[in-house]
């Protein structure tokens, strides 16, 4: 079991990206999330990664109805629950 299930919204580029960043390492999975910016994603999966940490990618506009609700079950769901959301 991993020592910390994270959630990052946004994380495609800029704050969302530094965040993933700075919280992964070993022991670490996070599910990071963006609208639409596939190419940031994997740029950001691959940083993450390259840390020691894993990640989970999810997609979805957090504007569209059901849409939040979804994007926090798939996290829980691949993550088997989650210990911390950074709502970016």
């Amino acid at each position: 079991m991993p020592d910390r299930r994270i959630l990052v919204t946004g994380a495609a580029s800029g704050i969302g990206a530094a965040c993933c960043r700075a919280l992964a390492g070993p022991g670490v999975v996070l599910a990071v999330h963006t609208r639409k910016n596939r190419d940031g994603l994997a740029r950001t999966v691959a940083a993450v990664r390259d840390r020691g940490g894993e990640a989970f990618e999810i997609l979805g506009d957090l504007g569209e109805a059901g849409v939040p609700e979804r994007v926090v079950a798939d996290a829980a769901g691949a993550l088997g629950g989650l210990d911390v959301v950074v709502s970016n």
